[in-house]
């Protein structure tokens, strides 16, 4: 045992326990000694064993896309107290407040409580929406992040990649609208 790597004694552990077969079993950070893509394998066997073996799990994770991916409902806590309990789907698209919201991936929060995740925000250069300058660019390969400052906030706003021509400029003037049902009043 003392040769295993910290992932490796994960696994094994995590196998002795599934070789009981019980009807529910609580995982505690379980992946947390793996790396990103073992991690990914990990949690797709897992969610594989549980459908065939019939075994219900309780994960305790602060990795939201663990959370995510193995959960049919997640209950987000804060000093023991509930916040929201519902589907990934849910927590994600109608968080009942910031702090769920925070808690799920990237979220633009005007002082008003107004709440829009970055994806369901279009940049264009045509005249329409919120006014703002590209002040920075993270790109990702498959999208790319762009800080809008706007009149008093910077807006975070993920393009999916569309070619070199569509890329925006850092200090290039553009113009950001989204879809009515992708904006939210949070309370705080």
């Amino acid at each position: 045992p003392h040769q295993l790597s910290g992932g490796q004694r994960q696994r094994v552990a995590l196998a002795r326990c599934i070789a009981k077969r019980p009807k529910a079993l609580l995982l505690d950070e379980p992946m947390a000694a793996l790396d990103k893509h073992l991690r990914e394998r990990t949690q797709l066997e897992l969610l594989a064993l549980r459908r065939r073996l019939g075994i219900s799990f309780v994960v305790v994770t602060h990795d939201q896309d663990e959370a995510m991916t193995m959960a049919d409902r997640i209950v987000v806590m804060d000093k023991g107290k509930i916040l929201q309990a519902d589907t990934p789907r849910a927590l994600y698209e109608r968080p009942a407040s910031q702090a769920v919201a925070r808690f799920f991936g990237d979220i633009n929060l005007w002082p008003s409580g107004l709440a829009v995740r970055p994806e369901r925000i279009a940049l264009s250069r045509a005249p329409g929406g919120l006014e703002g300058v590209v002040t920075d660019m993270i790109y990702r390969g498959t999208a790319t992040t762009y800080l809008v400052q706007t009149d008093g906030l910077v807006v975070r706003v993920l393009s999916p990649y569309a070619g070199d021509a569509a890329q925006f400029q850092k200090g290039e003037k553009v113009f950001l609208t989204w879809p009515a049902d992708a904006a939210r009043t949070l309370a705080p």
